[in-house]
């Protein structure tokens, strides 16, 4: 069965993330050195660029005692090339 993906839908959560945005993903989770993103499942929406929603588990780094992991959704908006950078738009417990 094809995937074809409208502007404006997003595509239903998958674990296939590629390796482009496991790169994107990395890239904009690393800043907090106490928190450990880890992706599970990502949905697409094309717009004048990308939406990704991650479905991430978060666990705790360098804390004493540890807390238990959380899961959270985060979203990037990747704009179209030469307009800006990916950056995330929401972080969303679940």
């Amino acid at each position: 069965m094809e995937n074809k993906q409208m502007s404006g839908g997003w595509t239903p959560f998958s674990p296939d993330i590629s390796k482009e945005e496991r790169e994107m993903f990395d890239k904009l989770t690393s800043y907090n050195l106490l928190l450990e993103y880890i992706p599970l499942l990502v949905s697409t929406q094309v717009v004048a660029g990308m939406n990704y929603r991650f479905i991430c588990n978060v666990k705790y780094v360098n804390v004493n005692p540890e807390p238990p992991e959380c899961t959270k959704m985060i979203q990037i908006f990747a704009p179209l090339p030469g307009k800006g950078e990916p950056h995330i738009t929401h972080i969303t417990d679940l």
